[in-house]
């Protein structure tokens, strides 16, 4: 009998280590020197990007600091396979993910690919997830801790372009802790949610910045389309829009197309998006929404969210413009302030509208059901680093949203990672203030995070 045990138990190490080995696998580490011979099995046989992507056995995909290109080709993009999480910001040691620092290791895919020194050689799609029947792509498709940056596309989606359309198709992936800038394309400048003809795309945003995006036509960041039957309702917490444009087009930062496209906002800034005309509109071009223009017949669903210094250079419109009276707005615990000049909310549609416990300049917009709006000055600083991953505005001593939210609406923490409420009631916006900035000892009691 005792033989018997040690064997049993020697069986065990053998199979233990067999499993292990085989979860170690499926972890494939990837550096700006990996090479394709390589098996990523460790920091010192990494593989090159391509190489990862493309292998079956790798469904994790660790990428260390550096600049990663698609190819020399402008054609040529990252495809992420339905399943497969591709995470950056790591140092090229790390044993564990969670050791990884995204905002210390910058991790970037460019498209500055650099063949003739001009952007319209970019590549066109930095990032592709296309989805197919059978083989949908939900939360377990993640991209997170990365720089996407720098593409020129002539159609949809110059940063991502996530595929789920046709029925039975989707593509709902987790984005986390990712910056979009500077890239280009004629729908959706940084991601292009593709739900045509019956499909679904709805990503999960958490910890995103989009920032210097521009589109030619429709939604300078993100353009949500959910033609003929189709469904395009992403869900975004902690995201900064600031500085997209659109140029010739409607959605300074968003656009939710005709169809069932309900996105959900949660800790969200809007700073100074909108659009201009450098050149003669397309014919029936038309200019609205200096930060989201809803065109869905679904719901857009707004919670403590801060817009400011959103519009138009020209046909002025503010902060969301409503298509019609099929479409609905529900805010709760929003900032509405210094949008350019036009109402903050453009309701032309006659959709139902309810707000609840906002900061609204102009006040409650007519036509609309209001709860709680304040319309005095909710004193915002500027755009900057107030700690978290994502740049928000921080309404300043005196402010009229400290304290003027609902609880019961009011999310769990503010952009920063900050609980709520820091007094009596929550704080109306993104941000939650911390007043105790001169007792750092907790003398007041309610500490400085």
């Amino acid at each position: 009998m005792h033989n018997f045990l040690i064997a049993i138990a020697r069986w065990g190490v053998v199979l233990s280590a067999l499993f292990a080995t085989s979860v170690s696998a499926s972890v494939c580490r990837v550096t700006t020197a990996g090479l394709s011979s390589n098996d990523g099995s460790t920091w010192s046989v990494p593989m090159d990007l391509q190489t990862a992507l493309g292998a079956a056995t790798c469904t994790e995909i660790w990428v260390a600091a550096g600049v990663y290109f698609a190819g020399s080709s402008q054609f040529t993009s990252f495809v992420i396979a339905p399943g497969v999480a591709v995470y950056g910001g790591f140092a090229g040691g790390e044993t564990q993910r969670a050791q990884r620092n995204p905002a210390l290791n910058v991790t970037k895919l460019s498209g500055d690919i650099g063949t003739s020194g001009v952007a319209t050689d970019n590549t066109k799609t930095i990032v592709k997830m296309n989805a197919v029947a059978g083989n949908t792509i939900t939360a377990s498709t993640v991209l997170d801790g990365f720089t996407i940056a720098d593409s020129y596309e002539g159609g949809n989606g110059g940063g991502l372009y996530c595929g789920g359309a046709g029925a039975s198709n989707e593509c709902s992936p987790t984005l986390a802790n990712l910056v979009f800038n500077n890239n280009y394309a004629v729908y959706g400048g940084a991601i292009y949610d593709d739900a045509r003809g019956g499909g679904v795309s709805s990503p999960h945003l958490t910890n995103v910045t989009f920032t210097g995006n521009l589109a030619i036509n429709n939604g300078g960041a993100i353009y949500n389309d959910c033609n003929n039957g189709g469904t395009s309702s992403p869900v975004l917490s902690d995201v900064t829009f600031s500085g997209n444009t659109v140029d010739g087009g409607p959605g300074g930062a968003m656009f939710d197309e005709v169809g069932n496209s309900s996105p959900t906002l949660s800790n969200v800034t809007f700073s100074v998006n909108g659009g201009f005309h450098s050149f003669p509109p397309f014919s029936g071009g038309t200019f609205d929404g200096g930060a989201i223009s809803h065109r869905s017949t679904g719901t857009l669903s707004l919670n403590n969210v801060t817009f400011s210094g959103n519009g138009y250079s020209s046909a002025p419109q503010g902060a969301i413009y409503l298509w019609t009276n099929t479409s609905a707005l529900v805010m709760s615990n929003v900032i509405m302030w210094g949008d350019v000049a036009g109402p903050e909310i453009d309701n032309v549609g006659g959709a139902p509208v309810t707000i609840t416990s906002s900061v609204i300049q102009g006040g409650c917009p007519s036509g609309s059901t209001c709860l709680g709006v304040i319309t005095t000055d909710p004193l915002l600083g500027p755009l900057q680093d107030n700690g978290g991953p994502t740049h928000t505005q921080l309404p300043k001593a005196g402010s009229s949203a400290i304290n003027a939210g609902y609880n019961p609406t009011c999310a769990a923490t503010d952009q920063r990672g900050v609980p709520r409420p820091q007094g009596v009631n929550c704080d109306v916006g993104a941000v939650e203030v911390v007043l105790d900035r001169l007792f750092a000892d907790n003398f007041d009691g309610r500490p400085t995070p």
